[in-house]
């Protein structure tokens, strides 16, 4: 169960890395980058979260 919870935090933290901001052409698109990072970011904080309380219940 870590295993695949580290797994995920990765994957985000990858997806977060690789988004293209140079390849965007208007403020809308920039705003739209911004909001999926935003999410991104509170997704790994939440995963952070689990993993860290699944290792104090070990």
């Amino acid at each position: 169960m870590a295993s695949q919870m580290i797994k995920s935090l990765g994957l985000a933290a990858g997806v977060m890395v690789c988004v293209p901001v140079a390849l965007a052409q208007t403020p809308q698109d920039n705003d739209a980058i911004q909001r999926r990072l935003d999410a991104l970011q509170q997704q790994v904080q939440q995963l952070q979260q689990q993993l860290a309380e699944q290792r104090e219940s070990q």
